[in-house]
């Protein structure tokens, strides 16, 4: 009771008034009610008020799950870093591991974009706030649409419409433009040819086109098609079992009451002695039997239907699938590719002032023995670059390799050194030469086959595999 007295400076923030602790134990439980009912921006702005009167640690995890229900994956990132790193009431171990686990949930949902600003303090803003970069350079962003401002004194203002994709990295240089002054326009008439040159070297880089929007709706539809088929598929082997054991029963009752029926009961004192004759046991076991095989019948008939339409759903959705990943990363491949180009660009334009100037007093050679000899010495070493960037295209693109089909009773899906092919049958399917290792799946089955096969250069395999 007397480390607070001797401690005043420390025991301060840690030991709050009984009042202020009331009032926020009041904020904590209100903020839950609200959470478990379901409203997340009440309970974020209830546990907010709560952190501003006590920080805490699970006011912060609190608010970053609040964020994480809302959809704002960027800012429940942000919150549950700091619920992890904050040192006033940290989190227990238990609710640090939730919190981790929750932190690596919303991570992939958000865009991580680098930002490359020229110059390196002017004021950026995204989608009218203002914006600071962290630690590593980088910004988390939501996936959607977002409008980039640049601003900065003496340079013109720019502005870039992005469409960011969730779990995607980008890369964006942002370079703005020097304002023209009057008065260096007016006082020099000549320098018209240096100004391109000297705004060609601020690499101006246009939005990025947004991907196109890969369409969900058909793989959605196909799995709820294919959850209604198992759970319909399930409802038809219960009822079969169900069937099945009103036979048995069936059965077991007519033995018994053909063993009893013969038997003539002794009574004293007007109860059963030994064994009573058990009349109508025989009706009521025919009835179970003949009710348990008109069940087991249209059960067993149900059973195969719904099997299957519950394995062309799963097909269906398995196709479907491989289609939205394919376009998924031909869309990454494609933002990729797009923002290639940006980052090539800027060395471009460096050599093209500087080479042109010294080729053109060559001719007049007024002193040779000292301008014509370090002349050509400059573009020589820039002459090969070119030829060994281009040399390796051809050698990477003409990579030998054979063909593979491939059938299997009953399907599966096939995977190549890990990549996912497509279903079987695979037609003529190009394969790398060397040393592959073809994986073939069917989750229906639960049947799983490896095959370790070696391709030639233009070798036909042809193979087909029986699952258990």
């Amino acid at each position: 009771m007397t480390e607070p007295s001797s401690r005043p400076e420390s025991s301060a923030p840690e030991a709050p008034g009984l009042d202020v602790e009331r009032e926020f134990r009041a904020l904590v439980g209100e903020g839950l009610r609200e959470y478990g009912a379901g409203n997340w921006s009440e309970a974020r702005a209830l546990f907010q008020r709560a952190y501003d009167l006590v920080p805490s640690a699970e006011a912060l995890r609190m608010m970053g799950n609040a964020s994480y229900e809302l959809r704002q994956y960027s800012r429940s990132v942000e919150l549950l870093e700091r619920a992890l790193s904050e040192s006033a009431r940290p989190l227990r171990p238990e609710r640090a591991v939730e919190a981790t686990d929750a932190l690596e949930r919303a991570r992939r949902f958000v865009a991580v974009v680098t930002v490359e600003l020229e110059p390196r303090d002017l004021h950026l803003e995204i989608d009218l706030a203002p914006v600071s970069l962290r630690s590593d350079g980088t910004l988390l962003l939501d996936p959607g649409s977002h409008r980039f401002v640049a601003r900065a004194d003496g340079f013109e203002t720019r502005e870039l419409n992005v469409e960011l994709a969730a779990g995607q990295a980008y890369r964006f240089v942002i370079a703005l433009v020097a304002e023209p002054s009057p008065s260096r326009e007016s006082s020099t008439s000549e320098p018209p040819t240096s100004e391109p040159a000297a705004s060609a070297l601020l690499v101006d880089h246009p939005p990025l086109p947004p991907p196109p929007r890969v369409d969900l709706a058909p793989l959605l539809s196909a799995q709820g098609e294919a959850r209604r088929a198992r759970m319909s598929l399930r409802a038809s082997r219960v009822g079969l079992v169900f069937s099945v054991a009103m036979v048995a029963v069936g059965g077991l009752v007519m033995g018994l009451s053909d063993r009893t029926d013969g038997l003539t009961p002794t009574f004293l004192g007007g109860d059963c002695r030994y064994q009573c004759r058990w009349s109508g046991g025989s009706v009521l076991g025919l009835t179970l039997t003949v009710a348990g095989g008109v069940g087991s019948l249209s059960s067993l008939v149900a059973w195969l239907v719904r099997r299957r339409s519950a394995r062309r759903t799963e097909t269906r959705t398995r196709v479907l699938e491989l289609e939205v990943r394919r376009e998924t990363e031909a869309n990454s491949r494609s933002l990729e590719l797009a923002s290639e180009p940006l980052d090539s660009s800027s060395p471009a334009p460096t050599p093209s002032p500087a080479t042109p100037s010294p080729a053109t007093p060559s001719p007049a050679t007024p002193s040779p023995s000292t301008s014509s000899t370090p002349s050509p010495a400059t573009p020589s070493p820039a002459t090969p670059s070119p030829s060994a960037s281009s040399t390796p295209s051809p050698a990477t693109s003409a990579l030998p390799f054979g063909t593979l089909t491939l059938d299997a009773q009953p399907w599966c899906v096939v995977e190549i050194d890990g990549e996912v092919i497509g279903q079987t049958p695979i037609v003529a399917q190009r394969v790398p030469v060397g040393a592959r290792v073809v994986t073939c799946t069917n989750t229906e089955v639960g049947a799983r086959r490896e095959l370790h096969l070696v391709v030639r250069e233009g070798e036909h395999l042809r193979q087909r595999i029986q699952l258990p």
